[in-house]
């Protein structure tokens, strides 16, 4: 029965914490594996172990390279998480009358679960701490003192070639299990222990096979390289250490049946304030928007983007610059764009900081757009600049800008790379009959689209200013509209209402004379000749924009006195240019 109960409630926690993590981030998962890259060949794997902690970061890359399926990021980090509270459960709690504390485990396991939301977190650092809770619990448990005196001091260079600093914790946490729980003087010998470890790091320092001691005492070498570690890395560390000085005196514990009750309440009570504490602080909320929009964007799904951003206001530049591309996809960016809260020009094209976080977005806008060398530049050190040694997204890109750009030699050199992963083998297979053969680019859709927007002069960057590059890769196909509509659009949140009707002129002539230009451009065409009526109609500004002008124009001068007249005017014409135009 004991069993059956056991059996239960771990598969009663196992739902609990998989639902959990799939409705609360399930796109975190999607989006930490297009900067993680594992491959299947030999020197892969042995590139992977040939330093410290390398044998754990192979098994974490292996592990995150299947996020990509759905449900998979959640089901994998449950069955991490749980190993982590079950294996500290019996690590900590070694008695039966110390089970009760479950907190103890139960904010171990929550130390790790706050991690995981931490992007630039590797998977890695719990696997590692994981493999030290098993050590110690194998040798712990370990009747013949003699067979464990010798494993545990082969254990610490061996934990720290596998898996890294994570081998000082170990040495740490058994020396003070064995001072705590131990007798006689002998144990304080055990103290040899973290100072073998600690020499262990030193000389791998030393000895060139660690970058920095950073790196090889402490838990930073699971954090991104070039960033100072969040805390949360050190919290499981840290309750490690303090939950085992405890475990003689938790085995000592009586409680009665009575008092037990109220210990598993005011237990329970602390579980789940630390629970909700921990997600308000380290749940990383603000950016998980973000990578819903990057998921539909990679999946070009631009219905479900504008579907989410028409759920809650959104005031990011860079979700607005996923919407700025899923409108002008769909053909309908004038149409909406003023529905929804733009800021200026960064809503269309963030400022590129060198971050391979925002590489992706900026290289399918300039793939849309027909600046293949921005496309190109955006994914290259993108991908450079993994710090999970590659991606393969931008793989993809890379691709497919050296297929339009006719450079065959380097797309198979990309492509072989993407045919030794798992997911990305089959996509990459496809494209090889595009090698060589440029008949077949020019029978893609997207390759020819690509071919067409290149300079005629052999050139390859066309500039680094945006509007003179949409003003240049329009001139060069005047069939581009991806190009002129993002230039278009940037005149009109810029508010340069000349050079927008320059340009509206050049690229939508046969629109403005057949009177069928979009609400957009007759309400900025209006608001330009407002003292030129006598060419509203040769703009073809219709008579119910003019209405709408006239009525705008009385509202406001009824208004203007008013200290909330923004509020007012946005009630009613928040959808128009003129109220962009005047008040944003």
């Amino acid at each position: 029965m004991k069993k059956y109960t056991k059996i239960l409630y771990g598969a009663l926690l196992f739902t609990v914490t998989f639902l959990f993590l799939q409705m609360f981030s399930a796109y975190h998962f999607y989006y930490i594996e297009q900067f993680q890259l594992f491959l299947t060949t030999p020197l892969y794997f042995i590139g992977s172990i040939s330093h410290p902690g390398g044998a754990m970061e192979y098994i974490s890359r292996f592990l995150v390279q299947f996020f990509i399926v759905p449900y998979c990021g959640s089901a994998i980090e449950t069955i991490i998480l749980l190993s982590v509270f079950t294996v500290s459960s019996r690590l900590i709690l070694r008695s039966e009358r110390s089970k009760i504390f479950f907190i103890i485990p139960g904010s171990i396991f929550l130390s790790c679960l706050v991690m995981c939301f931490n992007f630039n977190i590797f998977l890695q650092g719990t696997l590692s701490f994981l493999l030290c809770l098993v050590c110690l619990d194998i040798l712990l448990s370990e009747k013949n003192s003699f067979v464990r005196d010798i494993f545990v001091f082969i254990t610490v260079p061996l934990l720290y070639w596998l898996a890294g600093p994570v081998s000082l914790l170990f040495a740490f946490c058994f020396c003070l299990y064995i001072f705590f729980n131990g007798r006689g003087k002998r144990r304080f010998l055990w103290f040899s222990l973290p100072v073998f470890a600690c020499l262990i790091s030193w000389l791998a320092v030393r000895l060139s096979f660690a970058g920095s001691f950073r790196v090889s005492f402490l838990p930073d070498l699971y954090y991104q390289p070039k960033l100072s570690p969040s805390a949360i890395i050190y919290f499981p560390w840290v309750l490690l250490l303090c939950w085992l000085t405890l475990t003689g005196f938790l085995s000592g514990v009586n409680i009665s049946f009575k008092k037990s009750f109220w210990i598993l309440g005011v237990q329970s009570f602390l579980f789940f304030a630390l629970f909700i504490t921990g997600i308000i602080r380290y749940g990383d909320r603000e950016s998980y928007n973000v990578k819903r929009l990057d998921y539909y964007a990679r999946n070009e799904q631009w219905d479900r983007i504008i579907a989410e951003c028409k759920k809650e206001r959104i005031d990011n530049y860079l979700d607005m610059n996923y919407l700025n591309l899923a409108l002008a996809w769909k053909g309908c960016l004038f149409e909406k764009m003023f529905q929804f809260n733009q800021n200026g020009p960064l809503c269309l094209e963030v400022p590129y900081n060198k971050k391979n976080t925002i590489s992706p977005i900026l290289s399918d806008i300039s793939l849309f757009v027909g600046d293949i060398a921005s496309s190109q530049r955006y994914a290259f050190e993108g991908y450079e600049t993994c710090p999970g040694g590659g991606s393969g997204r931008l793989l993809k890109r890379l691709v497919q800008t050296n297929l339009i750009y006719g450079e065959y030699a380097v797309a198979e050199k990309y492509i072989c790379i993407l045919e030794h992963t798992i997911f990305y083998k089959k996509w990459a297979k496809g494209q090889r009959r595009f090698l060589y053969n440029d008949s077949l680019c020019l029978n893609d859709p997207l390759l020819f689209a690509g071919k067409r927007c290149l300079p005629p002069f052999g050139g390859r960057t066309v500039t680094g200013n945006l509007p003179q590059t949409l003003n240049i890769l329009a001139e060069i196909n005047p069939e581009n509209k991806p190009a002129q509509s993002y230039l278009l659009a940037f005149c009109l949140l810029i508010k340069d209402l000349g050079s927008f009707e320059k340009f509206l002129i050049l690229y939508n002539d046969k629109e403005t004379k057949a009177g069928k230009l979009s609400a957009i451009f007759q309400q900025a065409m209006l608001m330009y000749y407002e003292s030129q009526p006598e060419k509203w109609k040769a703009m073809g500004i219709s008579s119910e924009t003019i209405r709408q002008y006239n009525l705008y124009k009385h509202t406001f001068l009824k208004n203007r006195q008013d200290p909330k007249i923004k509020e007012i005017m946005k009630k009613q014409f928040s959808f128009t240019y003129w109220f962009y135009f005047q008040f944003v």
